[in-house]
């Protein structure tokens, strides 16, 4: 069976040309401070909201943030959460899953699974609806803006920064001109 290495480069070249662009993170202030979590429900209180500065060429794909019950929920209360970007809410999936902050406390991470949308907006909102929930946006580091308690939130997807390809294709694709060169050495 013969090879075919012309096939073999033109696969190279597209899988540079046209390879999948991979999520990032674009923007994260990680959990750190359970005493900078801030009441987001709507229980009384006004959503509360986080700043990041103004990203170029974003395409947000997903939202994390982490949180966690008070201790003034009804038992069995769950969360209804709802997400704003720039003020605009937003629908997509959520998923919740525990996350270890410390030894002894697990508080939960909500995933947020959204149609890509270009990042224009450097606002996002998240509250509780759900009467029988209190619920805390959990703490960050420092603050998001002076005299704004920073809380934990990422946002992923992708940026263009021009045509790229990844080190993988480009390394598939000098396998494939080398093993070219090699045929056409034997040939000669």
């Amino acid at each position: 069976m013969r090879f075919k290495l012309r096939s073999l480069l033109v696969s190279a070249a597209c899988l540079v040309a046209g390879g999948p662009a991979l999520a990032d993170t674009l923007f994260q202030q990680l959990p750190a401070d359970a005493a900078n979590s801030q009441q987001s429900d709507d229980n009384g209180t006004p959503i509360w909201t986080q700043s990041w500065p103004a990203l170029s060429n974003a395409t947000l794909d997903k939202i994390v943030w982490w949180g966690q019950l008070g201790a003034n929920s009804l038992p069995g209360a769950t969360e209804t959460m709802e997400v704003f970007l720039g003020g605009v809410k937003l629908t997509g999936t959520l998923t919740t899953s525990p996350y270890v902050f410390s030894p002894g406390t697990t508080i939960t991470m909500y995933t947020l699974d959204i149609p890509d949308v270009a990042l224009t907006a450097t606002e996002l909102g998240i509250w509780n609806t759900n009467l029988d929930a209190e619920w805390f946006w959990f703490g960050a580091a420092g603050e998001n803006a002076p005299g704004v308690a920073a809380t934990a939130f990422r946002l992923e997807g992708t940026t263009d920064h021009g045509t790229v390809p990844e080190p993988g294709a480009l390394a598939l694709l000098g396998l494939a001109g080398a093993g070219l060169f090699a045929a056409r050495r034997r040939h000669a």
